[in-house]
């Protein structure tokens, strides 16, 4: 089962997600776990659970951005093992996206992940590559 958690929530559970995200926030280097945890405590952010039996499958966080052409629903961070058990509740996040007005989604993902989003995501596309490199 997919659950958000709402920001009055988020302390409730910080302790048991923040592992979880802390190893995809390493990989992209770009925010840390507080400067997450402040943007799900002022609303900008979404925090979403995958649990099932008690377990935790998975922790999301989205957002919405608002493009000059386009309100876009952002998986901004997905942190699970064995995606295929979870990765089908990327479109629970798809109808939560469109309820709030967005009309298309996006996410950054490694090439393992987007192997099994392929065979979920009808119409799932590659309009181009995120390179990066550090400068030194």
């Amino acid at each position: 089962m997919l659950v958000p958690v709402p920001a009055e929530q988020v302390d409730d559970w910080w302790d048991r997600v923040e592992p979880e995200l802390q190893r995809a926030i390493r990989r992209g280097g770009r925010y840390t776990s507080e400067s997450i945890k402040r943007a799900l405590l002022a609303r900008e952010m979404q925090l979403w659970l995958a649990v099932e039996d008690g377990a935790l499958l998975c922790a999301c966080v989205t957002e919405i951005l608002t493009y000059p052409t386009a309100k876009v629903g952002n998986v901004f961070l997905a942190a699970g093992r064995d995606y295929a058990k979870w990765a089908h509740y990327m479109l629970d996040i798809e109808k939560w996206a469109k309820a709030n007005g967005c009309d298309r989604m996006e996410t950054l993902v490694r090439p393992g992940f987007f192997r099994v989003l392929r065979k979920i995501i009808k119409d799932l596309k590659v309009p181009h590559l995120h390179l990066e490199w550090k400068i030194g």
